[in-house]
């Protein structure tokens, strides 16, 4: 909450979530899971500045907080989204690395607090996850 407190810029909110990550530990063993978050992480980090903020929020879940209107978080989330999708371009992993995700934008000015933020985010995320699986 304090990385959100006194900004005066929009900052987008984002909620990734690892798919499929429960399935990668139980089939592959927690090492796998392991190696897994920490590409997540890498390509992330890889795509977002230095202002930017990396959380992990649960288990297979990240909070990010980037300082930027709504529009460029979502255009920044879809380049980690593919580079997360060609993160093992040698198919070294009998798995693929996907995300799903959710953007809002925190202002200021907004209603809520940071917890009705990242749960509107969630929601979003949760959404686009259902989506993805054919469950809308």
């Amino acid at each position: 909450e304090d990385a959100l407190k006194d900004k005066t810029d929009p900052a987008g909110v984002a909620v990734l979530d690892l798919d499929d990550f429960k399935l990668i530990n139980d089939t592959y063993g927690h090492q796998a899971g392991d190696t897994a978050l920490r590409t997540c992480v890498d390509v992330v980090r890889a795509c977002i500045r230095k202002s930017d903020v990396l959380i992990r929020y649960g288990g297979d879940e990240f909070l990010l907080l980037l300082q930027c209107e709504t529009e460029y978080a979502e255009k920044i989330m879809r380049k980690i989204k593919a580079d997360m999708e060609t993160a093992d371009p040698a198919r070294c992993k009998p798995y693929r690395i996907s995300i799903s995700y959710g953007v809002t934008e925190f202002d200021k000015g907004s209603a809520g607090s940071i917890d009705e933020i990242v749960a509107r985010a969630d929601k979003i995320m949760y959404k686009n996850k259902m989506r993805k699986h054919g469950k809308t």
